[in-house]
């Protein structure tokens, strides 16, 4: 699995008695993520080492994915010092209301909802993205340092996560439930990272349904939120839209790669119209 896709793919991409996949440390690196300098960041050879959300999570997703599949806590303790010193470094660079909202953000990577500007990132807010991935890796760091046995640790990511969350949705969400991305990802997201008030969560559904239905029942999602959109759709009672997104055939729809020979998902949902196929495994599944 290419490392710039293997945090955003991986919650859906490991299966259980796949002993193909292995996932170590080796000399500070995990999916791309270097950390050997005391911070996580994501290097590429052709712009330099930077840091990204979703990206750069991979340091956090990889390990927990793989205890969560396997039950072995050795990637828990092999990755422990990757996995909280990359929310550090998110801490280390949040405003005064704790967001980040800072680096270049890829967003919701290649969707096909924005219009204007740079359409490779998506309508939705890149600090959105950029936040909602902040929150969800520091619960699993919480998580991980429970397991662990490291309480204190735990306790101190667990009032993190909190705050942040509290800032999060004083900054996103309005008082009577919208969102101020109100984009399939971001619901999407709202949904499935737990970001949204538990009174607004079924406004937050059919807001979801209605944009699905009023691109004539296509998704627009791009890396951020394709990983997420049927899980978040079939777990609040919409499974039969996630149904109809997932049989589609026409573009942009899986089926759409599959029908043109794809072995692989695309890492365009038109790529068979510009590049060659991005290798990414187990977006759906």
């Amino acid at each position: 699995m290419d490392g710039r896709c293997a945090g955003i793919l991986m919650d859906s991409s490991v299966q259980p008695g796949d002993g193909s996949v292995f996932y170590k440390m080796d000399e500070g690196y995990i999916g791309g993520v270097f950390t050997g300098t005391g911070s996580a960041s994501y290097s590429t050879g052709h712009t330099g080492t930077y840091s990204s959300a979703a990206w750069s999570d991979a340091a956090v997703i990889i390990p927990w994915v793989v205890y969560q599949t396997y039950g072995d806590t050795r990637i828990l303790e092999e990755s422990w010092k990757c996995m909280h010193e990359w929310v550090d470094y998110i801490h280390n660079h949040v405003n005064e209301n704790g967001l980040w909202m800072t680096n270049y953000q890829y967003g919701d990577w290649l969707a096909l909802d924005r219009e204007m500007g740079d359409k490779s990132v998506g309508a939705t807010d890149v600090y959105f993205v950029a936040n909602a991935y902040y929150i969800y890796v520091t619960e699993l760091v919480a998580k991980t340092a429970h397991v662990l046995g490291k309480y204190e640790e735990a306790a101190y990511y667990e009032v993190l996560h909190e705050k942040t969350l509290d800032s999060f949705r004083k900054e996103y969400y309005t008082a009577r439930g919208r969102i101020v991305s109100e984009t399939q990802t971001a619901c999407a997201l709202s949904l499935y990272f737990n970001l949204a008030y538990e009174k607004d969560r079924e406004n937050i559904v059919q807001m979801l349904v209605s944009n699905i239905e009023d691109h004539q029942n296509h998704l627009t999602t791009g890396f951020v939120g394709t990983p997420y959109l049927c899980h978040a759709l079939s777990e609040n009672k919409a499974h039969d839209t996630a149904g109809l997104l997932f049989v589609r055939e026409d573009l942009p729809s899986w089926l759409y790669a599959v029908n043109k020979g794809a072995t692989t998902l695309w890492e365009r949902w038109d790529a068979s119209c510009r590049t060659a196929p991005c290798k990414i495994r187990g977006l759906i599944l």
